[in-house]
């Protein structure tokens, strides 16, 4: 589970070793003890009132942010709700006090001492201390990672990095692991014949994308002036709602780090020869695991599984699926089609995406099977790595594939029409380049909100400060130019201009150049190969 805050916890071992001494005290030291004064009262938090649709919020201001915290977007998705698509929230009518995160949503593993509840659809919002709802300020809408198996709104409130820079902050929570994401031949069944989606947790996303733009103007910020950004599967997120019927309009920008749509999908859609689609055997497979290896009787029964069964049924990172509703059909074609909502885009990768490999779910077998005949001539490309070790080379080309392929993927077609600007991040700290491959997957996080905050980091080539002066300038105009930084160049289709983030900032042309021409060439073959079996079929 990837966290990019900065949690500073005070452990109660402490306090009652404490207590526990006072108690044990007797005579003379006793009574000074309860002599002592009673400590002052702790002041009322200032605290600042909002209206929403839903009823009205009261922030709590902590340094330079007024923090409103656990909005509900969504009603509960319990009970006949579990598998449904987010729903209106209650309305209410006196101040809601929102001081303090809500439950995450079901996760294997996680902090042990934050509340897991499938009441879970909040989000959160901060504002720069002396915001007035008539201020206009930009806004920051982050979809979380994790693989859509963990991870929340919360982990990644980074509201002291953005807020002091005039950024809005906003982070929610959505659906996981199969609550998340799941085809099944009863949900199949329920639809009767309807168009089924099975993607909640974007239909989650969306629908926090919506309540923030119809509400955000209360609190201060300008809903025409709305960056989506992310990590990871958050990244990934970023560029589906780029696709997603019923979401233009709803952002003016999009910052993708380390997204995935060009790792292959299943579907859920039946296969023109009447077998079951990928999506919906994975799903039964799922339930399967959950219900100790029997079908579910029915729909409620499925409805009702407990929780932790279906957390333990999990196996690897969850994928969205094309399903024909929130996902028409591969994201690499949708975006080659010209089918995604056109705003300016910012989107990169990591040197050794790699290092999220073990925990993904994917064999290496697996890895090497999608490059087809083409697996001798990509391993050749990282002849150095498979120096080292089998595990490193299948790795490095795991995280290449997978997550800076997207990215390069899917600028080569959006910047036929809009701003498109990539990066690549290869900075490591001097004390581990010794034995770390490369910038780590969710890297370039760390490095764009607590990297270059000290002389010593800037001494040490942190690209950090500068990182954070484009994706800035990028938040507030869609543009990363500014006046101090190197010039970013755009993209174009048939050349690619990366802005390298290592101990120097410069462009480079030529980022893995035969590497993702090479993938290039094996994503293409395989769907050629996918429409020839396709049209095959028909025919029959």
């Amino acid at each position: 589970m990837l966290s990019f805050r900065r949690l500073n916890r005070m452990g109660s071992v402490g306090a009652i070793a404490l207590v526990a001494g006072l108690v044990g005290f007797s005579g003379p030291v006793a009574a000074q003890v309860a002599a002592q004064p009673a400590p002052a009262a702790r002041p009322a938090p200032v605290t600042v009132v909002r209206s929403t649709e839903l009823g009205p919020m009261r922030g709590v201001v902590k340094g330079p942010s007024v923090n409103f915290l656990a909005i509900p977007y969504a009603a509960p998705p319990v009970g006949p709700l579990r598998w449904k698509p987010p729903q209106p929230a209650s309305v209410w009518t006196t101040e809601r006090l929102a001081e303090a995160f809500g439950p995450v949503c079901p996760q294997a593993g996680g902090v042990p001492s934050t509340p897991q509840s499938e009441d879970c659809l909040t989000l959160n919002i901060s504002v720069p201390t002396g915001t007035t709802p008539d201020a206009k300020l930009p806004v920051l809408f982050r979809i979380h990672g994790g693989g859509y198996i963990a991870g929340s709104g919360p982990s990644e409130h980074s509201a002291e990095v953005w807020n002091p820079e005039g950024v809005i902050l906003v982070t929610f929570n959505y659906r996981l692991g199969p609550l998340g994401v799941l085809a099944h031949p009863l949900l199949v069944a329920e639809a009767a014949g309807k168009p089924q989606p099975v993607n909640f947790a974007l239909l989650d996303m969306k629908a926090a994308l919506e309540w923030t733009h119809r509400n955000i103007a209360a609190f201060g910020g300008d809903p025409a002036n709305l960056t989506l950004t992310g990590v990871s599967a958050g990244g990934e997120g970023v560029q589906l709602l780029q696709l997603m019927p019923g979401t233009e309009g709803l952002f003016a920008r999009a910052i993708s780090s380390s997204g995935y749509t060009a790792w292959p999908l299943p579907r859920s859609t039946s296969t023109a020869d009447g077998a079951l689609a990928e999506a919906v055997r994975l799903g039964d497979e799922t339930i399967l695991r959950a219900n100790g290896g029997k079908e579910p009787a029915s729909l409620d029964e499925m409805r009702a599984l407990e929780v932790k069964a279906l957390l333990a049924s999990i196996r690897g990172f969850q994928l969205p699926v094309i399903d024909g509703v929130t996902l028409l059909d591969d994201p690499v074609t949708l975006f080659a089609k010209v089918a995604d909502h056109p705003v300016p885009v910012m989107t990169g990768g990591n040197s050794y995406e790699g290092s999220v490999f073990p925990s993904s779910g994917v064999t290496p077998e697996e890895v090497v099977g999608l490059l087809g005949d083409q697996a001798p001539a990509m391993k050749a490309l990282y002849a150095d790595d498979f120096a080292v070790s089998e595990a490193r080379g299948v790795s490095r080309m795991f995280g290449d594939m997978r997550y800076v392929f997207s990215s390069a993927a899917m600028v080569s077609s959006v910047s036929r029409r809009q701003p498109a600007y990539l990066y690549y991040v290869t900075y490591v700290d001097p004390d581990r380049r010794a034995t770390q491959p490369g910038t780590y997957h969710g890297g370039e996080t760390f490095l764009l909100q607590w990297g270059g905050r000290t002389p010593a980091s800037l001494a040490a080539g942190n690209p950090g400060k500068t990182m954070r002066g484009y994706w800035l300038n990028f938040i507030k105009t869609g543009d990363p130019n500014g006046r101090t930084e190197p010039l970013w160049p755009k993209s174009t289709p048939d050349q690619p201009h990366w802005m390298v983030f290592g101990e120097t900032v410069a462009v480079r042309d030529d980022v893995l150049a035969d590497k993702l021409a090479l993938l290039r060439k094996i994503h293409s073959a395989r769907f050629s190969v996918q429409s020839q079996t396709t049209a095959a079929r028909k025919s029959r």
